[in-house]
């Protein structure tokens, strides 16, 4: 595809990928800083949830392997601090940093430092070590709620990723079910997700949906997907009815 389009930047989210939760490989992720490298491509590396992993670490990143100057790592702090936490960080190298910093200055004279003061003591301390260690906790608890209920409750044919971290569950359905359907019906019942079809830049499928553990509590979490298998189970019943009427 590089040598096809020959981009000038790789925009990647390599670890607990939003929405589908997957991690590349530290094998793949070597290959795509020696694609960048050979093509002098930019690898924009955005990274908003290695902090939050259940079982064990995830690969390095991207930046951290970058011997010559390819990545610029993003990371905000809305998903490990707070959501109305709008602060985020940037690393980059040499004279892309520098337009970089120049642009940021132009388009909005500078972000309000009284903010950044007040976080940058928080993460440099051993609260935020232990924050981190509560979030991972709370956050598995509820995946493993949502995979438990997804697993006794969903019907035959509706499938969905098992991520190691982050906050997102990727869900595919049947293909001749359209998500966007579904979320007609969610509405009505108090509950929303995120159709899968809002994902792609191109060449949409429309039978997967993200929905996310990270916000309600427990019991919040076990009502909404309740309701959501059984609005899972009515349109796929609803097909096999159609497809078993006769025809005259």
């Amino acid at each position: 595809m590089c040598e096809k389009h020959k981009p000038k930047v790789i925009f990647t989210i390599p670890t607990f990928h939003n929405p589908t939760g997957v991690v590349m490989s530290l094998k793949r992720r070597k290959q795509l800083l020696d694609i960048a490298g050979s093509i002098h491509c930019i690898i924009v590396e955005d990274d908003p949830c290695s902090e939050i992993y259940f079982e064990k670490k995830p690969p390095v990143t991207l930046k951290s392997m970058d011997q010559f100057g390819n990545v610029i790592y993003l990371r905000g702090l809305s998903k490990t601090i707070a959501p109305s936490c709008r602060i985020g960080i940037l690393t980059a190298s040499g004279s892309i940093f520098n337009r970089l910093l120049a642009a940021k200055a132009n388009a909005d004279l500078g972000s309000p430092l009284l903010t950044q003061k007040a976080i940058l003591p928080l993460i440099n301390s051993k609260r935020m070590i232990d924050h981190s260690k509560k979030l991972r906790t709370a956050l598995k608890i509820r995946r493993d709620l949502a995979l438990d209920l997804l697993t006794s409750l969903s019907p035959e044919g509706v499938s969905w990723t098992i991520p190691e971290g982050g906050l997102n569950l990727w869900i595919s359905l049947p293909s001749w079910i359209d998500s966007h359907l579904l979320l007609s019906e969610a509405k009505k019942q108090q509950i929303t997700f995120l159709p899968g079809s809002a994902c792609y830049p191109v060449g949409q499928e429309n039978n997967h949906l993200r929905i996310s553990y990270s916000y309600i509590n427990e019991e919040l979490l076990t009502h909404g997907i309740t309701t959501l298998c059984n609005i899972f189970h009515a349109a796929i019943s609803s097909q096999k009815i159609s497809e078993n009427r006769p025809n005259f």
